[in-house]
């Protein structure tokens, strides 16, 4: 582990099934920023947001949305990265598609995409200036032919990963 990051919490480790009732077969949890909570995403086009804390305040900021669809076609969402600065967060699914999310606002922030096939994995460098878009077909389909894997890397601009400022009012 390297020296000066808190190791990851127990329950995130040895918890065989997440407490999330919002969402149905999940994918592996990824971290708040902070550690304060973590996201679940689901095979089933779903993400969910919770929260350590299990104090009735904190527990009612929870939530779940759908994302990753088109039209009624529901596709999973295979990865899941935080800004490390902003807060903000982008999922990538089977759809080819990257979304930016502002999940204190509950808002989408940018849609980065299609690439050639379905988003395997996402991650930002250490200041958040660069995304590792990892494309990869995850045989959601079976066996057949698809484009060769790739990596991708982009500068995000500052409105694809920056919070949305509420209007005082």
């Amino acid at each position: 582990m390297p020296i000066g990051r808190p190791p990851h919490p127990p329950f995130l480790r040895f918890h065989s099934s997440p407490r999330s009732d919002h969402i149905p077969n999940p994918t592996s949890p990824i971290l708040f920023a902070y550690f304060s909570g973590y996201v679940l995403a689901s095979v089933e086009g779903r993400v969910a947001v919770e929260y350590f804390d299990l104090s009735p305040a904190v527990q009612a900021k929870r939530y779940a949305f759908k994302c990753h669809r088109q039209g009624d076609l529901v596709f999973p969402v295979n990865a899941v990265a935080f800004h490390p600065t902003h807060g903000t967060f982008a999922t990538g699914g089977c759809d080819g598609m990257v979304f930016t999310w502002d999940g204190q606002n509950k808002k989408r922030l940018a849609q980065l995409g299609p690439y050639k096939t379905s988003i395997a994995a996402l991650a930002y460098n250490f200041d958040g200036s660069l995304l590792a878009v990892a494309a990869s077909y995850t045989y959601e389909e079976g066996e057949k032919e698809h484009p060769p894997d790739a990596v991708y890397l982009r500068c995000p601009l500052e409105g694809e990963v920056r919070r949305k400022v509420k209007a005082a009012g």
